[in-house]
């Protein structure tokens, strides 16, 4: 055993029960901090707030758009408030656990937006063109029930 080993052996022995457990703890937790920041990095929203939605890409006639997920209530409730613009094929995609004629408002909003209405079974059930930022507190309704929200910004 090297000199530098045998001092660390001797100074784990020397630790009490508590030490060693605060040090692995302490350890444990740092490694995961480090661990989230690498997956993280990079992968900030538009208002630099860490990766809050997870991101992923759809194919529209031979587009590829990276899209937001909301897929959860508070996802679904921060939606685009805030942030200063979508960059040319990105959007959100609002998914919802059942289908319901869910609202959309443009609280916060700074851009407006194209929504697209899709049902259980994929089918665009309504098209809303153009929802403007100085459209709130008007609420944008679809004509039949949905199960997902998608949206762009406006062409």
């Amino acid at each position: 055993m090297e000199y530098t080993d045998k001092l660390c052996y001797y100074a784990i022995m020397v630790m009490t029960s508590t030490k060693k457990i605060f040090f692995i703890f302490l350890t444990v937790f740092i490694l995961f901090f480090i661990a989230n920041k690498i997956e993280n990095n990079g992968n900030k929203d538009a208002r630099g707030d860490t990766a809050f939605f997870r991101r992923d890409s759809v194919v529209i006639n031979d587009i590829s758009i990276k899209v937001d997920i909301a897929d959860t209530a508070e996802k679904r409730t921060m939606g685009l408030s805030g942030r200063p613009s979508l960059a040319e094929n990105e959007g959100v995609f609002f998914i919802f656990d059942s289908s319901y004629r869910y609202s959309f408002w443009m609280k916060e909003m700074n851009f407006p937006i194209d929504i697209i209405w899709i049902d259980e079974n994929f089918v665009i059930a309504d098209i809303t063109k153009h929802a403007a930022p100085e459209s709130f507190p008007k609420t944008f309704f679809p004509v039949l029930p949905i199960k997902i929200l998608a949206v762009f910004l406006k062409n």
